[in-house]
This record gives structure tokens, sequence and C-alpha cells, in this order.
């Protein structure tokens, strides 16, 4: 194996590609005026993710994920505003998780103890500060993913 793909493989990197990829799909959701589609922004499989905001105790990301987590320990998202967390699930297994700057695109809105699907993590974005808001839910459960991308007025509703 050769040195890049062995740094592209390393767990920091990944995350730091996977932010760039988020960070760049809500960028073209907000200009585009459609709503941004969580699994449109990932390349690997997940069933839940727990978004959790700024100041977000320990124990609260505890809880939720059930587990003692350590990065979420070690990364201080209780005493810092300046990002959010993303926790990517399989079962009761952490595949993924993202400490996402508020820059990027800010989830502190979003309830972050209700897991989401790569179904349901569907959000509006809010320019400018690149605020999410939701989930969205354009429709009955089962609707298909492009009626929920559907271009959002900026009053809120659809249009």
């Amino acid at each position: 194996m050769s040195l890049p793909l062995v740094l592209l493989s390393t767990p920091y990197i990944q995350r730091v590609l996977m932010n760039n990829r988020i960070k760049d799909c809500i960028e073209r959701a907000s200009l585009r005026g459609t709503n941004f589609v969580l699994a449109d922004a990932t390349s690997f499989r997940w069933e839940k993710v727990f978004i959790f905001g700024p100041y977000t105790p320990v124990e609260t990301v505890e809880k939720v994920i059930g587990q003692e987590w350590m990065p979420v320990r070690e990364a201080g998202l209780d005493m810092s505003d300046a990002f959010c967390l993303l926790v990517f699930m399989v079962d009761r297994t952490v595949v993924r998780y993202s400490f996402l700057s508020r820059n990027y695109g800010d989830f502190a809105a979003v309830d972050g103890t209700n897991a989401l699907s790569p179904q349901t993590a569907i959000f509006r974005v809010d320019s400018p500060g690149m605020r999410l808001k939701g989930p969205v839910s354009d429709g009955p459960p089962g609707s298909d993913r492009e009626s929920r991308k559907q271009p959002f007025s900026r009053r809120g509703g659809t249009r």
C-alpha cells in the first residue's frame, strides 16, 4: 500500500473528508434552495445518526448512544459552541462520527436525542449562517427522497 492510501485510510483523514463533503452538500443545497439530505453527503453504510449541538453534556451523548465513548470525552463538546457532533451508527456500533464546525453547517437547533435514518435525515438550510432546521417532513412516511428535496420558500413552506 502506498503512503497516500495509508494516509487516506486513517480515521482522522476520513473525518476531514466527510466534513468537507457535508459542508459542500450544505452549501450546494443553500445555493439551490433545496433541502440538505445527509445520506447524499456520506459514502458509508449507516442506519441511524444522532446529532448533538454545542454544550451537550458528555453524559447525554453516552446515554443516547448507549455506551461510554472516549471521543466525546476528549473533544470538549460540553464546553464549546464551536461545533456539533454527528454520530453515525449501525445497530449499537458507532461506525463514523464527525465534530462538524458550525461554520460548515449549524445543526445546533436539531434535537440530538432522536435517531434519524438515512431517509429522515433531511434538513432545510437557512442562510446566512448555514443553520439547519429539521428534520424536514415533506410528505407521508414512505414518500420518495426526490419529493423531500423540493425547493423551499424562505417563509418555511415548500413550493
